[in-house]
């Protein structure tokens, strides 16, 4: 034929014109939307806020950023041997400066960051609905978006949860879509987007070989280059921007930041405490102790490798874990729905934290389905590898730290549940 040379085409790197078209919900997605919407409101509405741990530590740093005292907080809270220490580096500052934002706006309410949660999990709603037209059926897309509907357990926390879903899974979009790899914008776009989400959570980090790894396939190589360089440059030139600031208040260089020893310590059979206490006797700032901390767990693994491998993939599998973490046992279910007249809302909120039950078997089914059907995911498979392989680095797992893999556990689990309807006749999709 005329024409063929017998060589495999180059893959194409741009957008295909189907994945450009604006994705227009169903009536069933629209009532999915105001499902998730409602439900949400409902349970902000009776929430309260308990100034503990991370919610805390969030909204003290706000505080400090509105009054003009900068990004720091003398800490007061459940670990004795930090209080009193002054942080400026101990957590990310992206969503304490979105909290500033929220207030100044709103009023200083921790309940007007609930609000925000709400926006945030509807704007998630919306990417996974675009995730699932693009990925699944239409039977897959409807049941992924059900699940996440009522999803509601990190909407009543003033913590970083809801918001770095929402970003988490707006890069997978991009990804999804191409757009690092479709032109020099996309690249740049991507990366200004990475580097905030990287700045609420440091694990968007994980995002970055899979983009990188796509742009530098690209040819000519040439232009591969150039978009590796702009999704990289935002990112290098924000974390350049806060390590000179770390350095100029902390003597060290930290360039994400100083929780790593203090996190990690515990898992690796280190006394925090005594290390913490004695470097505090020795008048030593959070970085330093830090650094402590890790040189210590680099000698626990270097003594014990195999152990520490052992320990990592524990970690790896521990993410999917369905055992609840002490901020839903004890922050969320028990004292958040204290007010008069919560108790359904308490209620509601312990019966809706069985979906996880019923959402993670579906997820690993429709998965193994998926592989073997080879349904191109367009970069879903490696985000989702990816973090689970950089999180196992540097923490331990739990479904709160696995919270930004919900969406794409709800595709896999939809995907299931559209194979069961199938086979029971119930749809032909």
């Amino acid at each position: 034929m005329a024409g063929t040379t017998g060589r495999r085409a180059a893959p194409s790197h741009e957008p295909a014109p189907d994945a450009l078209r604006p994705v227009r919900p169903t009536r069933a997605e629209w009532a999915l939307l105001a499902l998730a919407l409602l439900l949400r409101l409902w349970l902000v509405a009776h929430a309260t806020w308990l100034p503990v741990s991370d919610t805390r530590d969030y909204h003290d740093l706000a505080r400090s950023l509105a009054s003009g005292q900068g990004y720091v907080q003398v800490y007061e809270g459940e670990r004795p041997e930090y209080r009193g220490l002054a942080f400026h580096a101990f957590r990310m500052p992206g969503y304490p400066a979105f909290l500033v934002a929220l207030y100044s706006l709103f009023g200083w309410d921790p309940i007007v960051g609930y609000a925000a949660n709400v926006a945030c999990d509807i704007g998630t709603q919306l990417l996974l609905l675009a995730l699932g037209r693009r990925l699944l059926g239409h039977a897959g897309s409807v049941a992924a978006q059900a699940l996440f509907a009522i999803h509601l357990v990190w909407t009543p926390s003033l913590m970083t949860e809801s918001l770095f879903t929402l970003l988490f899974t707006v890069l997978v979009l991009m990804l999804v879509l191409g757009h690092p790899t479709a032109s020099p914008r996309g690249a740049a776009g991507f990366g200004l987007l990475l580097t905030v989400a990287l700045f609420v959570r440091p694990i968007a980090v994980a995002v970055l070989p899979v983009v990188l790894g796509r742009a530098l396939r690209v040819r000519p190589a040439r232009r591969g280059a150039l978009l590796a360089a702009l999704a990289l440059a935002p990112v290098v030139l924000g974390l350049a921007a806060w390590t000179a600031r770390n350095h100029a208040r902390l003597g060290s260089v930290v360039i994400l930041t100083t929780n790593l020893g203090a996190h990690n310590a515990p898992f690796f059979g280190i006394d925090r405490a005594r290390i913490v206490e004695d470097s505090r006797r020795q008048g030593l700032n959070e970085a330093a102790i830090n650094d402590t901390l890790v040189a210590e767990i680099g000698r626990a693994v270097v003594a014990s490798p195999a152990w520490a491998v052992g320990l990592y993939a524990r970690r790896a599998i521990a993410l999917f874990s369905l055992g609840r973490p002490w901020e839903v046992r004890a922050l969320l279910a028990t004292r958040t729905f204290t007010a008069s007249g919560s108790r359904g809302a308490h209620r509601a909120y312990g019966f809706l934290l069985f979906q996880y039950y019923l959402t993670y078997p579906l997820a690993l089914a429709g998965a193994v389905l998926l592989a073997r059907e080879r349904r191109p995911l367009r970069g879903v498979w490696a985000v989702l590898g990816s973090y689970v392989l950089a999180h196992a680095v540097v923490s331990d797992g739990n479904f709160r730290l696995a919270a930004p893999l919900y969406p794409l556990l709800c595709l896999f689990a939809g995907h299931g549940i559209a194979w069961i309807g199938a086979q029971r006749g119930w749809w032909t999709d």
